[in-house]
Order: structure tokens, then sequence, then C-alpha cells
């Protein structure tokens, strides 16, 4: 039945309601130039301080030093460069470098092979990099993959990974002064297979004192994340592994967790191995955990190879490495997680691997990556500050939703890390969109069956930045009442 035809036998005239849906053409701003750190190198990290100034450090063309450089903000070339001279022992060559900052305060973990100078060691410095103390051995059972400061202001925490006994966790005191801890293995006895919980060690704290650990297991072929909670009733016996929660399991095939923890709750990032990277929020449930609803974070661009972290203000930034899109390196942010900005290109290279982040409290820092795993360039990209309001993309005002409503019974979802900016009815983005769960409808392609008749069209109000231009196309989708 033609739309004429309802209006004939209406017996009062039909009011169509109309939002607009303008789809942009997706213009992100020119990926930034790539900073080289180091010709030869592999297994970079970064942190950011609360200058916006990037740490990093990574293993030498020949696994044997550590090197170090800061990377100031809007710079375009390291400073402080310098070698972190072991005790004598090799790199471990597939295990990461870890990076830590607070204040002036900079701290290095990398791990070294073998005999007694076996296991994770830390490099501290007090003057932002400019100079460090000789290392300090934390453990020698943690297959080092990340770390962070605390529990507490006076305590590292690291995990490792690629174990078939189940990720380790130790923590120990920055000063040195409990050196050779004695490690627990938490990812031991989860999972029906020989490797148990042997990928991927995260850990962030829930709050100052309270670690979540998450690793992620192989079971007959499907992969599962697994966390764990540290119980503070008892005190601070944290190598006591009757003190850790029993593991609760994400929904899903997932793998590759990251857990990000601060002011904005604790965060977990991780894919189901069918679907691209997605954030989660992990609330307390009375002692327990319990895993939110997922915002998916680069969809159709088969990402691999990612980095998740949380700012001091709260704000969440994620980057990956679209694998799809020629390895370009992907970001997208949240000021707190409920909204997310349109997920932008901040670098270009097609053999990034190995991808590390950080961010200050402005949501501004740096990427980190290095293009083989073998001994390549170390490279650098800024991520670039938050606008005022909130998230990238997402306007002056923060206005950043990632579904509106289209009348009645019609729903649209900005995909792809995408959301909308609404001016009256006029709602803007410069990702794909699913209508209801199954139309799509993509820049340069409009909509059928859904326009309004001319008469009842509404007009765009003079000056909308969401004004149609080259490049563009309405998708209006009318609901009758």
């Amino acid at each position: 039945m033609s739309r004429a035809s309802v209006v004939r036998r209406s017996v009062r005239p039909v009011r169509v309601v109309l939002v607009t849906l303008v789809l942009l053409t997706a213009t992100s701003p020119p990926a930034a130039a790539q900073i080289p750190v180091t010709a030869e190198g592999s297994r970079p990290a970064v942190a950011v301080d609360d200058r916006g100034a990037g740490h990093v450090a990574w293993h030498d063309a020949n696994d044997v030093d550590v090197g170090y450089c800061r990377l100031d903000r809007g710079a375009t070339a390291c400073a402080a460069t310098k070698r972190l001279p072991g005790p004598g022992g090799a790199l471990r060559s597939f295990h990461s470098t870890v990076v830590l900052a607070s204040g002036d305060r900079v701290i290095v973990l990398a791990e070294l092979c073998c005999g007694k100078d076996d296991g994770v060691w830390q490099w501290t410095s007090v003057d932002r990099g400019t100079s460090f103390a000789p290392p300090v051995h934390i453990s020698d059972e943690v297959d080092l993959h990340r770390g962070i400061l605390g529990p507490g202001p006076f305590s590292v925490s690291v995990t490792g990974s690629v174990t078939t006994f189940g990720v380790a966790y130790a923590t120990a005191a920055l000063d040195g002064s409990t050196a050779d801890v004695e490690a627990i293995r938490l990812g031991a006895g989860i999972g029906s297979d020989l490797s148990a919980c042997g990928l991927n060690g995260t850990v962030a704290l829930r709050d100052a004192t309270t670690p979540v650990f998450g690793c992620n297991t192989l079971e007959g072929g499907a992969a599962r994340v697994h966390l764990r909670r540290f119980d503070t009733s008892g005190g601070a016996s944290y190598h006591d592994l009757a003190r850790w929660s029993a593991p609760v399991a994400a929904p899903g095939d997932r793998e590759e967790p990251i857990l990000a923890g601060g002011p904005s709750g604790l965060w977990l990032q991780t894919r189901d191995r069918a679907a691209p990277f997605g954030a989660l929020r992990v609330g307390p449930v009375g002692d327990g955990l319990a895993i939110g609803a997922e915002h998916l974070l680069g969809q159709g661009e088969r990402p691999i190879f990612s980095d998740f972290a949380q700012g001091a203000d709260g704000g969440l930034s994620s980057v990956w490495v679209a694998n799809r899109n020629g390895n370009e390196v992907r970001h997208a942010s949240s000021p707190n997680g409920a909204a997310w900005s349109v997920a932008v290109t901040i670098g270009k290279d097609p053999a990034h691997f190995n991808l590390r982040s950080g961010i200050a409290a402005d949501g501004g820092g740096w990427v980190v990556a290095d293009t083989n795993p073998s001994a390549k360039p170390v490279v650098a990209y800024p991520i670039p500050p938050r606008s005022a309001g909130g998230a990238p993309g997402g306007g002056a005002d923060g206005n950043c939703r990632a579904t509106v409503k289209l009348g009645a019974r019609v729903t649209a979802v900005a995909r792809g890390g995408a959301c909308f900016t609404m001016k009256g009815k006029i709602a803007t983005t410069n990702g794909a969109v699913r209508v209801n769960g199954s139309t799509s409808c993509r820049p340069g392609r409009r909509r059928r069956g859904s326009r309004a008749p001319a008469a009842r069209r509404p007009r765009r109000p003079a000056g909308s930045p969401a004004s149609p231009r080259s490049g563009s196309t309405r998708c209006p989708t009318p609901a009758r009442r």
C-alpha cells in the first residue's frame, strides 16, 4: 500500500515525525607524523606522566640492554636517550618491557635470562628519566607481560604471560626492600587444558589497595577470559593464594584481556575471537565481580595488537592496529566509558607490531610500536588530548551518543566506534549506522523507502553544523503517530 493511500484513508491527517541522520563521509584528521625512537629495537613500552611526556623503553637490537628516552609533549624527537645496563644477563626476547610513571618517578621493568640474573629487574629514576639508579631484582617467577604502580603508594605489581603453569603475579616495594619476592600463580587451576590460564596476564586496581587480576585460557580451541579479586579484609598478604577470589569468567569466547582502573572504575578491554575489541565495565557485587555491557571498538577493521589505558581523570583510551586497513594505528577514547569517540587514525605503517600506550589527565598521550618482532625501528605517535567537553568527535559539549531514537519504534546505532552528535532532530555521524538491528545505512547511500513526503519534511536549521555537504547523505526514517 502506498503512503499516499494511507493518507487518503485516514480519518485524521497523518503527522510524520522525522529524525534525520546525516552520514558524513569519514574524514579522520591526517595521521600524525611517525616519530623515530630508535633505529633498532623491539618490545617497546610507554608511560605518560602528568605533564604529558612519554617515557619509552625497549629491548636493544641484541636483547642485551634496555633503551630509554623521554618524548616531551609536542616533541618530534627523543630527549634524555640512554642505555640502562643490567647485571649481565640477556633480555628475554619475547617478553615485554613495562614502564610506569608517577610525578617525577619513572620505573622501567624488564626480564633477564638466565641463571643468577634470571627474572624481572627494576630501574628507577626520580628526576623524570634524567638518571636511573642501578637495577634491583623483583622476582624470578614472572614471565613479564604487564605491570602497574600499587597496591598502595610504594609498590609495583607485575603479571606474566605464555606459560603452561598459569600466569604468575608478584608485587614488590618500590625501594627494592622486598627484592626476590616469591610470585604466586593466579592462573593455575583455571580451565581444563594443561596450559591453565597461561596467557595475557593483566592487573589493575579496583581501589587503592585492591588489585584485580586477569588472564585467558585456551580450552578445546576456545578462549576464555577469567578475573580474580584480592580480598583485603585480612590485611595485605598479596602473595597468599587463599586470599584471592575464585575466577569469574567473562561471557563469550574471549582473549587478550587488558584491565585499567581509575576514577571511572575498573574496566576490561578484551575481544571476542569472532569480533573486534570491546570495553566492559567491571563492577563490584558484594565481595565479587560483575562484568557489564560491552562497547565494541574497531568494527570491520580486523583489529590486532591493542592497548587500553585510563588516565588520572578517569578518561579511557583504546588503540589498536587495523589489520584490514593497511595496519593503521587507530584510536578511540571516552571521558568516562559512557560514550566513545569516533575512531580515528593516528599512525600509518604496514608493519606495526606490539603496541603500547599511555595517556595523561587530558586524554593526550603517546603510542609506541615496533615494526617487527625482531630488531627493527621503534616508532611513536602522539595521541591528541580530548576536546574541552569530552571525547574527540563528540562535539564541544561532549554530546557523543552511540544510539539515537528515530521515532517510537525505530533505533539507530552507530557502528565501528563512531557516535552521533545531536542538533535538534538532526543526528550526525561519520560511521556506518545500523537501523533496528538489521538495515545498514552508510555514507554515500540513501536508505530507501524512508523519505517523508516533501511537504512534511522538516527543514534544516540555517547554519547547522550537521548540514549535508559533498560526500554526505541523509538517511531519514518517518514514524506515524
